[in-house]
Protein backbone atom coordinates (compact mmCIF):
# COMPACT_ATOMS: atom_id res chain seq x y z
CA UNK A 1 0.00 0.00 0.00
CA UNK A 2 1.47 3.43 -0.89
CA UNK A 3 1.45 6.06 1.74
CA UNK A 4 -0.45 8.22 -0.47
CA UNK A 5 -3.40 5.04 -0.89
CA UNK A 6 -3.31 4.94 3.04
CA UNK A 7 -4.00 8.29 3.74
CA UNK A 8 -6.49 9.06 1.42
CA UNK A 9 -8.49 5.71 2.80
CA UNK A 10 -8.23 6.81 6.61
CA UNK A 11 -7.98 10.41 6.67
CA UNK A 12 -10.70 12.25 8.05
CA UNK A 13 -12.26 14.34 11.05
CA UNK A 14 -12.87 11.29 12.99
CA UNK A 15 -9.66 9.56 12.50
CA UNK A 16 -6.13 9.17 14.08
CA UNK A 17 -3.35 8.35 11.91
CA UNK A 18 -0.42 7.04 13.65
CA UNK A 19 2.77 6.03 12.06
CA UNK A 20 6.23 4.71 13.20
CA UNK A 21 9.54 4.26 12.08
CA UNK A 22 12.63 3.82 12.77
CA UNK A 23 16.34 5.94 12.36
CA UNK A 24 17.92 4.31 9.57
CA UNK A 25 21.66 3.18 9.36
CA UNK A 26 21.90 3.48 5.71
CA UNK A 27 23.95 6.50 4.66
CA UNK A 28 22.04 6.86 1.03
CA UNK A 29 18.78 7.20 2.65
CA UNK A 30 19.93 9.64 5.51
CA UNK A 31 21.36 11.34 2.69
CA UNK A 32 17.85 11.70 0.98
CA UNK A 33 16.31 12.61 4.23
CA UNK A 34 18.66 15.28 4.60
CA UNK A 35 18.00 16.39 0.79
CA UNK A 36 14.05 17.46 1.77
CA UNK A 37 14.69 18.94 4.70
CA UNK A 38 15.21 22.65 5.66
CA UNK A 39 18.51 24.04 5.94
CA UNK A 40 17.17 25.07 9.78
CA UNK A 41 16.20 21.43 10.27
CA UNK A 42 19.58 20.12 8.83
CA UNK A 43 21.35 22.57 11.25
CA UNK A 44 18.97 21.44 13.91
CA UNK A 45 20.00 17.68 13.56
CA UNK A 46 23.63 18.60 13.14
CA UNK A 47 23.85 20.25 16.43
CA UNK A 48 23.58 16.58 18.21
CA UNK A 49 26.82 15.61 19.70
CA UNK A 50 26.21 11.76 18.37
CA UNK A 51 25.97 10.11 15.04
CA UNK A 52 22.34 8.45 16.31
CA UNK A 53 21.11 11.20 17.58
CA UNK A 54 21.43 13.26 14.23
CA UNK A 55 20.11 10.38 12.57
CA UNK A 56 17.08 10.19 14.49
CA UNK A 57 16.26 14.18 14.07
CA UNK A 58 16.94 13.82 10.17
CA UNK A 59 14.60 10.45 10.23
CA UNK A 60 11.69 12.25 12.24
CA UNK A 61 11.81 15.72 10.47
CA UNK A 62 12.06 13.25 7.13
CA UNK A 63 8.77 11.54 7.77
CA UNK A 64 6.22 14.12 8.54
CA UNK A 65 7.37 15.85 5.25
CA UNK A 66 7.11 12.86 3.66
CA UNK A 67 3.63 11.72 4.97
CA UNK A 68 2.48 15.61 4.19
CA UNK A 69 3.53 15.05 0.59
CA UNK A 70 2.36 12.37 -0.05
CA UNK A 71 -1.14 13.10 1.13
CA UNK A 72 -1.32 16.66 -0.44
CA UNK A 73 0.93 15.50 -3.54
CA UNK A 74 3.43 18.81 -3.10
CA UNK A 75 7.23 18.27 -2.47
CA UNK A 76 8.21 17.33 0.84
CA UNK A 77 10.55 20.43 0.86
CA UNK A 78 7.96 22.33 0.01
CA UNK A 79 6.17 22.77 3.38
CA UNK A 80 7.10 25.44 5.90
CA UNK A 81 6.77 24.57 9.73
CA UNK A 82 6.58 27.31 12.12
CA UNK A 83 6.40 26.61 16.04
CA UNK A 84 4.47 28.76 18.89
CA UNK A 85 5.23 30.26 21.60
CA UNK A 86 5.79 27.35 23.49
CA UNK A 87 7.66 25.76 20.93
CA UNK A 88 5.21 23.72 19.38
CA UNK A 89 5.83 23.07 15.61
CA UNK A 90 2.56 23.26 13.27
CA UNK A 91 2.48 23.63 9.14
CA UNK A 92 1.97 26.93 7.81
CA UNK A 93 -1.31 26.21 5.92
CA UNK A 94 -2.35 27.74 2.57
CA UNK A 95 -4.92 27.94 0.42
CA UNK A 96 -4.24 24.57 -1.42
CA UNK A 97 -3.54 22.62 1.37
CA UNK A 98 -5.83 20.70 3.75
CA UNK A 99 -5.83 21.80 7.85
CA UNK A 100 -3.64 19.09 8.43
CA UNK A 101 -2.31 18.93 12.19
CA UNK A 102 1.03 16.75 12.94
CA UNK A 103 2.92 15.73 16.29
CA UNK A 104 6.37 14.18 16.30
CA UNK A 105 8.08 12.10 19.10
CA UNK A 106 11.10 10.24 18.85
CA UNK A 107 13.22 8.48 21.40
CA UNK A 108 16.30 5.82 21.15
CA UNK A 109 16.11 4.89 17.81
CA UNK A 110 12.19 5.08 17.44
CA UNK A 111 10.27 7.92 15.75
CA UNK A 112 6.40 8.14 15.67
CA UNK A 113 4.39 10.78 14.16
CA UNK A 114 0.54 11.45 14.90
CA UNK A 115 -1.59 12.95 11.66
CA UNK A 116 -5.45 14.00 12.04
CA UNK A 117 -7.34 16.82 9.99
CA UNK A 118 -8.59 19.85 11.72
CA UNK A 119 -7.99 18.17 15.36
CA UNK A 120 -4.99 18.93 17.39
CA UNK A 121 -2.95 16.02 18.59
CA UNK A 122 -0.13 15.17 20.07
CA UNK A 123 2.21 11.77 20.66
CA UNK A 124 4.78 10.47 22.60
CA UNK A 125 6.45 7.20 22.48
CA UNK A 126 9.61 5.72 24.91
CA UNK A 127 11.64 2.80 25.71
CA UNK A 128 10.07 0.64 28.22
CA UNK A 129 12.19 -1.77 29.03
CA UNK A 130 14.73 0.61 30.83
CA UNK A 131 15.46 1.24 33.91
CA UNK A 132 13.64 4.14 36.01
CA UNK A 133 13.49 5.51 39.43
CA UNK A 134 9.93 4.71 39.95
CA UNK A 135 10.06 7.08 43.01
CA UNK A 136 10.47 10.13 40.71
CA UNK A 137 6.42 9.65 40.24
CA UNK A 138 6.15 11.55 43.60
CA UNK A 139 7.64 14.41 41.80
CA UNK A 140 6.48 14.14 37.96
CA UNK A 141 2.59 12.51 38.78
CA UNK A 142 -0.15 13.61 40.52
CA UNK A 143 -0.76 12.48 43.90
CA UNK A 144 -3.67 10.17 42.56
CA UNK A 145 -1.31 8.87 39.69
CA UNK A 146 1.87 8.41 42.00
CA UNK A 147 -1.01 6.54 44.82
CA UNK A 148 -1.81 3.87 41.69
CA UNK A 149 1.45 3.34 40.75
CA UNK A 150 2.24 2.26 44.55
CA UNK A 151 -0.13 0.69 44.85
CA UNK A 152 0.18 -1.64 41.54
CA UNK A 153 1.93 -5.26 41.71
CA UNK A 154 5.31 -5.17 41.81
CA UNK A 155 5.67 -7.12 38.40
CA UNK A 156 3.41 -4.16 36.18
CA UNK A 157 4.69 -1.22 37.74
CA UNK A 158 7.34 -0.57 35.30
CA UNK A 159 4.68 -1.12 32.57
CA UNK A 160 2.46 1.20 34.55
CA UNK A 161 4.67 4.16 34.64
CA UNK A 162 5.39 4.41 31.44
CA UNK A 163 1.94 4.64 30.52
CA UNK A 164 1.06 7.38 32.76
CA UNK A 165 4.25 9.08 31.36
CA UNK A 166 3.15 8.42 28.02
CA UNK A 167 -0.19 9.68 28.19
CA UNK A 168 1.19 13.15 30.19
CA UNK A 169 3.65 13.96 27.64
CA UNK A 170 1.07 13.46 24.63
CA UNK A 171 -1.65 15.53 26.01
CA UNK A 172 0.76 18.85 27.26
CA UNK A 173 1.71 18.19 23.26
CA UNK A 174 -1.47 18.64 21.85
CA UNK A 175 -2.04 21.39 24.20
CA UNK A 176 0.92 22.32 22.70
CA UNK A 177 2.10 24.21 25.88
CA UNK A 178 4.65 22.05 27.00
CA UNK A 179 5.83 22.08 30.52
CA UNK A 180 4.38 25.26 31.27
CA UNK A 181 1.03 22.56 32.26
CA UNK A 182 1.81 21.50 35.74
CA UNK A 183 2.37 17.27 35.22
CA UNK A 184 0.41 17.29 38.58
CA UNK A 185 -2.41 19.39 37.48
CA UNK A 186 -4.47 16.63 35.95
CA UNK A 187 -4.55 12.89 36.19
CA UNK A 188 -5.39 10.04 34.20
CA UNK A 189 -7.32 6.94 35.27
CA UNK A 190 -6.06 3.65 33.68
CA UNK A 191 -8.82 1.22 34.59
CA UNK A 192 -10.92 1.66 31.72
CA UNK A 193 -10.13 0.57 28.13
CA UNK A 194 -10.07 4.07 26.59
CA UNK A 195 -7.55 6.06 29.26
CA UNK A 196 -9.46 9.05 30.99
CA UNK A 197 -8.01 12.13 32.45
CA UNK A 198 -8.96 14.48 35.09
CA UNK A 199 -8.29 18.09 35.86
CA UNK A 200 -7.11 19.06 39.42
CA UNK A 201 -6.41 22.91 37.69
CA UNK A 202 -8.93 24.43 35.69
CA UNK A 203 -5.77 25.88 33.17
CA UNK A 204 -4.70 22.86 32.71
CA UNK A 205 -8.35 22.07 31.27
CA UNK A 206 -7.62 25.10 28.65
CA UNK A 207 -11.58 25.95 29.42
CA UNK A 208 -12.28 22.52 28.12
CA UNK A 209 -14.11 19.31 30.00
CA UNK A 210 -12.07 15.71 30.26
CA UNK A 211 -14.38 14.67 27.56
CA UNK A 212 -12.70 17.29 25.17
CA UNK A 213 -10.17 14.73 24.78
CA UNK A 214 -9.36 11.11 23.47
CA UNK A 215 -6.66 9.27 24.41
CA UNK A 216 -4.54 5.78 22.97
CA UNK A 217 -2.04 3.30 24.29
CA UNK A 218 -0.45 0.76 21.74
CA UNK A 219 3.24 -0.91 21.85
CA UNK A 220 5.10 0.12 18.64
CA UNK A 221 7.31 -2.51 19.27
CA UNK A 222 8.79 -4.60 22.07
CA UNK A 223 10.34 -2.86 24.61
CA UNK A 224 8.42 0.18 23.62
CA UNK A 225 5.58 2.29 24.99
CA UNK A 226 3.52 4.74 22.88
CA UNK A 227 0.66 7.22 23.54
CA UNK A 228 -1.24 9.75 21.71
CA UNK A 229 -3.88 12.59 22.21
CA UNK A 230 -6.46 14.14 20.05
CA UNK A 231 -8.91 17.03 20.53
CA UNK A 232 -12.43 16.37 20.52
CA UNK A 233 -15.62 14.47 21.83
CA UNK A 234 -16.33 12.61 18.26
CA UNK A 235 -15.28 9.31 18.45
CA UNK A 236 -12.26 8.32 16.62
CA UNK A 237 -10.83 5.37 14.23
CA UNK A 238 -7.43 4.68 15.32
CA UNK A 239 -4.81 3.31 12.02
CA UNK A 240 -1.75 2.62 12.60
CA UNK A 241 1.02 2.18 10.21
CA UNK A 242 4.76 1.17 9.95
CA UNK A 243 6.93 3.25 8.11
CA UNK A 244 9.74 4.16 6.23
CA UNK A 245 10.46 7.39 5.04
CA UNK A 246 10.36 7.64 0.96
CA UNK A 247 10.03 4.06 0.71
CA UNK A 248 7.35 2.20 2.15
CA UNK A 249 4.62 2.08 4.32
CA UNK A 250 2.22 -1.23 5.36
CA UNK A 251 -0.64 -1.03 7.38
CA UNK A 252 0.59 -2.51 11.74
CA UNK A 253 -1.77 -6.29 11.53
CA UNK A 254 -1.93 -6.15 15.11
CA UNK A 255 -4.71 -3.54 14.80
Amino acid sequence: MSCADALTQVLAKDRLCLFFARSVADPALTAQYRSILSEEERQKADRFRFDKDRRLSVTARALVRYLLSEYTGNPPESFIFKTNRFGKPFLVVGTDLPDLRFNLSHSSGMVVCAIALGRDVGVDVERSDRTVELSISRRFFSAVEADFLDACPETDKQACFFDIWTLKEAFIKARGMGLSIPLDAFSFCLTDIEPKIRFHDPEAAGGAGPDAWRFFRWQPSPGAMAAACIQGTDPVEVHRFFCTPLKEIRLDSTL
